[in-house]
């Protein structure tokens, strides 16, 4: 697990801690309690970060069997109560996925293009807007892009596959 993914799960179980168990101790029993009654609260991918983030910390504070019993719990609106995962018209009130925008409409497009171009803004950040919209790539992967003139070709390399994220 990346050092970065570590301080994240602390924050979240600290946090966890502060808001769901009132300032009281926390016990496994406490632990896993208000980890099932904040389940219809979050989708289910985030339920299942908490829960790591609080077995991370167990874990890091030598609770062993603390940590494997977080481990063990299930979320209450998508598992019953034999185990098995339930059916999509079974589940609970599990709030929807979050939609992502996949594309800028031309209307932002043009506002972004025009709030650089009045700031005075450098070549760098309209090249950089310009390589974003034909090429697709983030902006961590921008300074190291290879062009092949030759061949009419720009080799990216994925950020999330050097590590570099964000």
């Amino acid at each position: 697990m990346q050092k970065a993914t570590k301080e994240a799960y602390r924050k979240l179980a600290a946090n966890f801690y502060a808001k769901r168990l009132d300032g009281e101790s926390p016990t496994p029993k406490k632990i896993t309690d208000a980890l099932k009654a904040c389940a219809g609260e979050y989708r289910p991918a985030y339920w299942r970060r908490l829960r790591n983030a609080l077995e991370l910390d167990q874990r890091e504070k030598g609770f062993d069997r603390a940590a494997e019993r977080i481990k063990g719990t299930k979320n209450p609106m998508t598992t019953g109560r034999d185990g098995q995962a339930l059916e999509q018209s079974e589940r609970g009130a599990v709030p929807p996925k979050q939609r992502r925008a996949k594309s800028i409409s031309e209307e932002d497009r043009a506002k972004l293009w025009k709030a650089a171009k009045a700031l005075g803004d450098r070549d760098e950040t309209l090249a950089a807007l310009l390589l974003a919209e034909r090429l697709g790539v983030r902006p961590a992967e921008m300074p190291g892009l290879q062009v092949d003139e030759e061949r009419g070709v720009v080799h990216v390399t994925g950020a999330k596959r050097t590590g570099q994220r964000g």
